[in-house]
């Protein structure tokens, strides 16, 4: 899923793609970011960073909905 809000103090353009895993994202993202000439955050290295560890590891000990709520928080 891709998305694309508006920031109205800023005037940037907050564009989110959003994939199950294995699925493309990273490259598509990777592509559509040289292409509009931007930078790129990827959310799941800020998740690892800020959890210590891999996203695998945080899933299987803490459950999928942890991940999914650090994903959210992170998006936010």
């Amino acid at each position: 899923m891709l998305t694309a809000t508006a920031d109205a103090d800023t005037g940037f353009i907050l564009l989110s793609l959003i994939a199950a895993c294995t699925a493309g994202a990273k490259p598509l993202s990777a592509g559509t970011r040289s292409a509009a000439g931007v930078g790129l955050t990827d959310s799941d290295q800020v998740i690892e960073q800020r959890i210590g560890c891999s996203i695998f590891f945080f899933s299987e000990r803490e459950g999928e909905d942890a991940f999914r709520s650090m994903e959210e928080a992170v998006m936010d």
